[in-house]
């Protein structure tokens, strides 16, 4: 008899374990994982970048620059005279006068190009060229 008991209590055992086995399994058929629905056709634009520009002997340096949407430019006067960043429009870029050592920033986020000058000595023109 007793022996007729382990072979029952190994019976359920095994039962036991197959149905556990069986339930645990993920079930087959069509897969349920979720698609990758991330747009992979463009590269990243990655860290937006900073760009410096001198100005020095009434230039700026350098005074055509291409960057991307989303950077920033510095300007920075090192001349002892005053100088101003101004867009040719009138719209983007407006510095106050700047004396040597002061600096101007702006960053850009609309493609398209930018072309500026120092509304204190005409001579000195840029352009900034900004990508997507």
């Amino acid at each position: 008899m007793k022996f007729g008991a382990l072979i029952l209590i190994l019976g359920i055992l095994l039962i036991g374990a197959g149905i556990y086995l069986l339930v645990s399994q993920p079930a087959s058929g069509p897969s349920t994982a979720i698609p990758n629905t991330t747009n992979n056709t463009s590269p990243p634009t990655g860290t937006p970048k900073t760009y410096n520009i001198n100005i020095m002997g009434y230039t700026f340096s350098p005074s055509n620059l291409a960057i991307k949407s989303g950077d920033t430019v510095i300007w920075t006067n090192l001349d002892p005279m005053a100088h101003t960043i101004t867009s040719d429009s009138g719209t983007e870029l407006n510095s106050s006068s700047l004396s040597n050592g002061q600096s101007y920033s702006h960053t850009f986020s609309t493609v398209g190009t930018f072309a500026y000058h120092c509304s204190v000595h005409a001579n000195m023109k840029g352009t900034i060229t900004i990508t997507a």
